[in-house]
This record gives structure tokens, C-alpha cells and sequence, in this order.
């Protein structure tokens, strides 16, 4: 408390210099972690007493008695007052070595609430001061995986944001699990550091990282408030090797060929700001399983995120919107909603699901999720009707039969994998729920090897939603992502390529009518802004 009143006292003597500075914002803390800086950018235990007690009032909220925690973690007895995960806590495989990786379930959940009581008290301080500026937090890729989540803050801050550094494999999803509900998302601070070789060369040209950053900006255009590049002239006094590069402009005024980039994308977002207006919400929703995703089963759970993202949007050309667990209150009633293999699922989160199904929606599910956040069997599929065990998944090659057809599925990784037994062998199942429809496929296919199989079951569950793509691709590859944004007046396309070659693009847009033909240069990025009521093309960047 007492390092909390003097960071209070530090912004107040701060805000209050500056609260009626215009065009002004407050960003809380540049990506947390939680304990920083004793466990830089992972969310683990610092170990201290203060610690220690507020982790103990919190399982005693959240639990009751120790015996409750003992009986969530699968043990027998508990120390009072009860230790903090240690490190090997963290992994699945620790429970080979006595370790309770349960635990690690509480302790993420912990961290989330420890930041959350700590941003609302900024915020108030901020306030307190009489300004009115905007506030946020700015929070890396990380946020999206196994650290500090903007969906447990949105409400402490006014905009969300992403830095887009590292994952430049998964940069769609980087950006939609950052938005949330009601609030804008900025891409706030994104860039290109150093990429370096094994034998310490660099990875990337000067017009490869151009061409890097340009995907990164473009998509952040199509899919937030905006983008801010970080940071326009190189710091020659930077210290570290990684991060020494960054920047458009070099020390001796020279110019990368990243500022042709920034310039042009800056003049197509300029020229064009009023016909971003009123973006619509795609009708397809990706619920974010956060009971896995802050587990010791983290890498699985994000790479099951990672897949649902991509397969929709590049194999099956159907634009999506990802939501976390915890914010199912804000669901809406979208077409279809996909849970990519939750495996253990929150019994508030399942009545909220089954609330959306019964009002109308489509809801599929891969894998089991009879299963609690402690790994305790539910009664769900018993609830359901459904005869199905839940099973450890200890082989390598199975199989669904949907629509008459037979999807193989493989998985290469099998280790703390559950698949559901269906009675009749089936692998599929369609449950109607009130007004709508309950999709079952008895594997976590998003944890398969390969796209196929995903590919297969999300078809099957987008035509019984009846969510058709809102272009017809004539010649698309699957190494180019194509996202339509329908605003107001207009309709922004996004082309953004990971492929190796030039690829030829042909699509035809299906609210408009208009054509879309050209050679996308490998890696690169493109924008169309076409006019909603004709078809007419206001304005093109790349191409």
C-alpha cells in the first residue's frame, strides 16, 4: 500500500500540471508483467509476504477453506497459510515431479485481479485531478497469450492496445484478441527490431523490413483505431542490440525504405477518415477458452486461437471476431460462435453459451469441455442428452463422419490431449437448444496437425449457421489473408501477403458487386476503399 500511495502521489504531482493539455494521454504502464521487475514478462510469483497475503485472502474469496483449495488442486492437505505456485507449478509435466500445476490456474486468475484493483486506482487518481483525458495501458502480444489481459482491464482504460513485435506469424490475432467490447483498439506502438541469424547476421533486407512493417500498419488500419510507429528516428544511444535499429529516419538524417511505407499509408488513412465510420461486427465470433489459455496449458490453448483465426479467415474467407470467456455478456447473438478446444470450461461461462445458443445462435465446440477448470468432471453431456466419455487422446490418427464424408485427424502432440467417445462412434454431433443449434465434433481439431481437418468442421458448422463469405474468391491463395471491413458508406479490403511469390488476386465483393484484380508482390500488403452504394474504388494503397 505504501508503494501504491507514492506512485499516487507521483501521478497526481504529474496530471495536475498537464490534465488540460489537449490531444493528451495517459498510458498507465508500458506492458506489464506481473511481479516486474522480479519475473520480467511472464506472469509467475515474486514470493514476498505482501504477496503471500493478498494471494491468500484471494483463494479464501475464491474458494472458502483450504480444504476447498486442497480439493481444487487434487491434493489432500494444505499448509496455512497456503505457498504461492512455484516455478515448475507452471508447466503441465510438473505434476511428473510432484508439482500441482492446478494451481497455476488460481494464480493467473490472482495476477489479473491484483493489476485490474491496481489500474481502476490509477485511473481514480488521474480523475481525481479533474482530467478528462484519455487513459490506457499499453500492452504488447503478450497480453494475448500468458501475462496481464486487456479483457480483465478494458473497463480501467478508455481504448485497449496492441504492440505488434514478435509474432509477426499470427498478426490478425494479435490484433483481435486485443479489442474488446464497446472500446477502440490502437495498434500503439509496433515496429521492426533487429532479426538476427544464428551466426548474429541480420534475417531481413532494409525493403524485406519495409515491406514487414507495412503489413503490420495496414492491418492495423483494417482492423483498429489506427496505428502509431515506434519510433520515427533511430536512438543511437541505445544500449541493446535488439532494439538499437528501430526507427525510420537513421542518426545521420537518412531515410529506410520504411518511410515510404509510413508516408503513403499515412496519405490513404488521411485522405480517406470519414469513410471509416460505423464498422460493422462480423457475424462469426471466436470465444477466447481463457480456462485453458491460463493453465499450464497456455502455448496449446493460444495456438488453438492462433489456428481458429487463420483457418477461417484464409481457407474459408469468412471474416471473425474474437471475444474472451470472461466477456460472453457482450456476445451479442452472432451467426455462428466457435470454442476452439476449451477442454475445461467455467460453469458460468457454459450457462452464458447455452443462453446464446437457446436464443437463436450456433455454437460449435471442438473437443471436450465436460471438464471444469480444475479438471473435474462436469455433468454437461449427461445435461445434453449426449452418451460420451471423456477420454485421454493417447493415439496419433482419427476420424469424424459429417455430411457422409470422413475427416481425418491427426495429432503429432498427444500429452494432456482429451478427446470425447462418442457412444454411436459418430465423432459429430447436432443438438438443437431452444431456438438454436449445439455443434459438437468429438476431437480438438485446432490442436491436429496441419489446417484440414479444422477447415472441414468449420465448414460443416458455418452451413448449418448459414454464414456464407462475403466475397466470392475467384483466385485467392491461402497465403494471402482477404478481410473485408463494411462501414457506414464503404467497404475497406484488406490484402496482406505471407507468401513467398507474387500472388494474383481476383475476388468479387458480394455487398458491392465490385471487382477486385491484381498481382499482390510477395510479402507485401495492400487496401481497396470501395464505395458501398456502387461499387466505385475511392481509394487504393499498394497496388
Amino acid at each position: 500500500m505504501s508503494a501504491v500511495r507514492r506512485q499516487q502521489d507521483y501521478i497526481t504531482a504529474i496530471v495536475s500540471r498537464f490534465k488540460d493539455v489537449p490531444y493528451l494521454t495517459w498510458d498507465l504502464i508500458n506492458e506489464p508483467s506481473f511481479d516486474k521487475p522480479a519475473h520480467l514478462w511472464v506472469t509467475r510469483a515474486n514470493g514476498d509476504r505482501f504477496e503471500s497475503q493478498r494471494w491468500n485472502e484471494y483463494l479464501t474469496k475464491a474458494h472458502g477453506t483450504n480444504d476447498a483449495v486442497a480439493n481444487a488442486w487434487n491434493m489432500t492437505t494444505l499448509p496455512s497459510p497456503m505457498p504461492v505456485p512455484d516455478e515448475p507449478d507452471f508447466a503441465p509435466g510438473s505434476v511428473y515431479r510432484g508439482g500441482h500445476p492446478l494451481s497455476a490456474h488460481d494464480f493467473y486468475r490472482f495476477a489479473q485481479q491484483q493489476f485490474v484493483d491496481w489500474a481502476r486506482t490509477m485511473r481514480q487518481t488521474i480523475r481525481a485531478t479533474g482530467s478528462k483525458q484519455l487513459v490506457t495501458v499499453g500492452q504488447d502480444e503478450g497480453g494475448g497469450t500468458d501475462r496481464l489481459n486487456t479483457s480483465y482491464w478494458v473497463d480501467a482504460v478508455d481504448f485497449t492496445t496492441n504492440h505488434s513485435w514478435w509474432l509477426n506469424d499470427a498478426l490478425l490475432w494479435d490484433s483481435l484478441v486485443a479489442k474488446q467490447p464497446g472500446k477502440p483498439l490502437l495498434i500503439q506502438e509496433t515496429g521492426l527490431q533487429n532479426d538476427f541469424q544464428i551466426d548474429d547476421t541480420w534475417r531481413r533486407s532494409p525493403d524485406n523490413q519495409a515491406y514487414t512493417l507495412e503489413r503490420k500498419c495496414a492491418l492495423a488500419l483494417a482492423t483498429s483505431a489506427g496505428v502509431i510507429d515506434w519510433l520515427w528516428n533511430v536512438n543511437a544511444y541505445m544500449t541493446e542490440d535488439v532494439e538499437v535499429t528501430i526507427g525510420v529516419v537513421r542518426p545521420d538524417y537518412t531515410e529506410k525504405a520504411e518511410a515510404a511505407v509510413m508516408r503513403g499509408l499515412a496519405k490513404f488513412a488521411n485522405t480517406n477518415r470519414d469513410a471509416f465510420r460505423a464498422p460493422e461486427q462480423p457475424t462469426v465470433a471466436i470465444i477466447l477458452a481463457q480456462d485453458l489459455q491460463f493453465s499450464p496449458m497456455n502455448p496449446a490453448a493460444v495456438a488453438a486461437q492462433q489456428k481458429a483465426v487463420r483457418v477461417l479467415h484464409n481457407y474459408l474467407h469468412i471474416p471473425a471476431f474474437a471475444i474472451a470467456e470472461n466477456q460472453l455478456t457482450h456476445l451479442g447473438q452472432p451467426k455462428l460462435a466457435i470454442l476452439p478446444s476449451p477442454h475445461v470450461l467455467d460453469e458460468t461461462a457454459w450457462k452464458q453459451l447455452l443462453a446464446y445458443v437457446s436464443q437463436g445462435g450456433t455454437l460449435l465446440i471442438t473437443g471436450s469441455f465436460d471438464r471444469d477448470p480444475y479438471w473435474r468432471y462436469t455433468e454437461r453431456l449427461k445435461g445434453l442428452g449426449v452418451d460420451a466419455q471423456v477420454l485421454p487422446l493417447n493415439f496419433r490418427q482419427g476420424a469424424m463422419l459429417i455430411d457422409g464424408k470422413s475427416i481425418p485427424v491427426s495429432f503429432d502432440q498427444q500429452a494432456f490431449v482429451d478427446e470425447l467417445r462418442f457412444a454411436d462412434q459418430s465423432g459429430w454431433k447436432e443438438l438443437a437448444i431452444g431456438k438454436g443449434k449445439l455443434l459438437i465434433a468429438s476431437y480438438p481439431v485446432e490442436m491436429s496437425e496441419g489446417n484440414d481437418a479444422t477447415a472441414e468442421v468449420y465448414a460443416a458448422a458455418l452451413r448449418r449457421a448459414g454464414v456464407e463469405s462475403p466475397y466470392e474468391a475467384r483466385q485467392l491463395s491461402v497465403g494471402v489473408l482477404a478481410r473485408p471491413t463494411v462501414f457506414e458508406n464503404a467497404v475497406l479490403y484488406l490484402f496482406m501477403s505471407e507468401s513467398g511469390r507474387d500472388e494474383p488476386i481476383d475476388v468479387r465483393d458480394k455487398i458491392t458487386g465490385a471487382e477486385i484484380k491484381f498481382t499482390l508482390p510477395e510479402q507485401r500488403a495492400a487496401l481497396v476503399l470501395l464505395n458501398k452504394k456502387d461499387g466505385r474504388v475511392i481509394a487504393k494503397y499498394g497496388y
